[in-house]
């Protein structure tokens, strides 16, 4: 009997470890310099090929920034070292289309601009907040005439999925365990 209760008490401290949030990261582009005109830097595990980050008229003092009228390329992306879920970003963009690593996409030919959230409730075609998790990579495709993309509080956490999957592997082997021990 004591063996069944150290076993039940082993398994409730392994579930509840596995019960830990995910953290949630916030990049607002303000610790970044106040002018980078780079093809590659990271901040943090998120890498962004081909940005500019540039002053908005002292409105916003950073936001990460691509626009045909800086002589930005053709197109640029968010790279996340790991799976991520996106939850919150303001953007605002013309003449771009932005896709997901697997290749859901929305092309803006006339201004997009708000928060994410926003976006996916009210605008028709958007991308909805299923294609923003478990992304490791964002990509903005601009026109070849002016385009312009501004993002800024870039929000996103760990898909949790992978830990969840371990937690229930590890559930299941103990209960069978249980039940040859005790039959």
């Amino acid at each position: 009997m004591k063996k069944l209760f150290a076993t039940l008490a082993v398994f409730v401290l392994v579930l509840s470890a596995g019960v830990a949030s995910a953290a949630t990261t916030t990049i607002t582009f303000q610790e970044t310099p106040t002018w980078i005109n780079s093809t590659t830097f990271t901040i943090g595990d998120v890498t962004f090929e081909n940005w500019i980050i540039a002053r908005d008229n002292g409105n916003d003092p950073n936001k990460l920034l691509l626009t045909v009228g800086y002589q930005a390329p053709a197109s640029a992306s968010i790279i996340f070292s790991s799976a991520v879920d996106v939850t919150q970003f303001y953007l605002s963009m013309w003449n771009t289309t932005l896709s997901n690593d697997a290749g859901a996409s929305y092309t803006a030919t006339s201004m997009v601009d708000g928060l994410m959230t926003n976006l996916v409730a009210s605008l028709p075609g958007f991308l909805t907040v299923a294609d923003f998790e478990g992304v490791t990579k964002l990509t903005f495709n601009l026109s070849p005439m002016y385009s312009v993309v501004t993002m800024d509080n870039l929000t996103f956490s760990p898909t949790p999925i992978p830990g969840a999957i371990w937690l229930l592997g590890s559930g299941l082997v103990g209960l069978v365990g249980l039940r040859r021990k005790f039959l």
